[in-house]
């Protein structure tokens, strides 16, 4: 090891010794816990779901072209300001958008979009199918309910 001079000059506090590096830990595993929806219940804090189920939440979850990172991707269902007769047919496409890659991949078919609606919120709900899943028949659900200025 050569000695090296600090630019404060060689004083008894000056020296310093080599800091040991030792490897950090592996970073912990981060999973999003699996809850079953319609009773609010916790399902499993081992298992998390499908990562093209993870996507497709996000799709519907994600508002587009808001920072660098969502350029054409997500939805922009703030972008109906009315819930009118024509409400349905722009969530509905909305949600269809948000899909597209996923679609376009082969990762899910979509079955069904249908548009719930109340006085001051309406929901959009998904039915699809995971291709990418070994039990890709089974019918699963998304759901994202908007709310009159939010």
């Amino acid at each position: 090891m050569s000695l090296i001079v600090p630019p404060s000059g060689v004083t008894p506090l000056s020296f310093f010794e080599d800091s040991p590096t030792d490897e950090l830990p592996a970073a912990p595993v981060i999973r999003a816990e699996r809850i079953d929806h319609p009773s609010g219940e916790l399902g499993s804090v081992v298992r998390d779901r499908h990562p093209i189920d993870a996507q497709v939440f996000e799709a519907l979850t994600i508002v587009r072209d808001t920072g660098a990172a969502v350029q054409g991707e997500g939805q922009r269902f703030s972008d109906v300001e009315k819930i009118d007769a024509s409400a349905p047919s722009l969530l509905e496409s909305e949600a269809r958008f948000a899909l597209r890659r996923l679609v376009e991949q082969g990762d899910v078919s979509i079955e069904d979009v249908s548009v719930t609606e109340g006085t001051d919120w309406s929901e959009v709900s998904v039915s699809y199918r995971n291709l990418r899943d070994p039990d890709g028949s089974e019918l699963r659900k998304a759901a994202v309910r908007m709310t009159k200025g939010g």
